[in-house]
Order: C-alpha cells, then structure tokens, then sequence
C-alpha cells in the first residue's frame, strides 16, 4: 500500500514534468535499498537540462539529512554523470533543508511549485499585448 502510494506520487510528478517539456526516464537509477529515481531532460537553449529526480510524498517536510543523503548518494563516483543535477520533489521542505538546497545547487520543488509552472501564462500575455500595441 505504501509502496503504490509512493508509486502514484512519482507517477504524477513525472507526468507534470513530461507537460513542462522533460523527456522521462523512470527506474534509471536504483539504489540500495531498491527506491527508484527518475531523470528528465530537457533539450532546448545552449546546453540541455539533466534532472535526476527523487519524488517522495512524505508526511512531514522534507529535512536536511535526508535531502543531503540524496545529493551525496548521487555525487557519489559511481553515480555521478556529466551534467547532471539533483532535484528532489516533496509537498513541503524545512527551512534547513531549502537552505541546504540553495547551498549545493539542488533544485527542490513542490508538486505545486510545478503545476505554477506549467499555467505560466506571464510570456503569453506579453505576446497579446505587443500585438496590440
């Protein structure tokens, strides 16, 4: 039950990230304790966006401990790729945690975070507005 829980939880936010224009990869990485990871890419602009990405839907917020042991599981030798960078998706970080995020470059989001961004429609209106002007 907790697993498929889990599951819908990485289920939707790789869907969200496939409609922000990600192309998905699901179960690239397995850890050792069996948690799958997914990693996205975007291609677009000078050089191609490369997610790896944790997608947990815990109870209580994200810690610090827990986003540090994602980043250093994958910056470990045998994980590590060129270019590639975390991100870690949960409905609510701690203060410390989004701190440490800043830090070390990870980009931690909400699933709200995401929807926000995909009804952005700021770069639309901008493009009424010139026609009319």
């Amino acid at each position: 039950r907790t697993q498929a829980r889990i599951r819908g939880f990485e289920q939707r936010v790789a869907k969200r990230l496939g409609l922000m224009g990600y192309q998905v990869e699901r179960d690239h990485y397995l850890d050792s304790e069996g948690r799958s990871f997914l990693v996205v890419t975007r291609k677009g602009g000078l050089r191609p966006e490369r997610y790896c990405v944790e997608a947990r839907d815990w109870h209580a917020p994200v810690s610090a401990p827990l986003l540090a042991h994602f980043a250093d599981w994958l910056q470990s030798p045998d994980r590590c790729q060129d270019g590639i960078q975390e991100m870690y998706v949960a409905p609510a970080f701690s203060g410390p945690a989004l701190a440490l995020a800043q830090r070390r470059g990870i980009l931690a989001v909400t699933p709200a975070q995401l929807e926000r961004q995909l009804f952005a429609f700021g770069p639309y209106l901008e493009r009424i507005k010139r026609q009319f002007e």
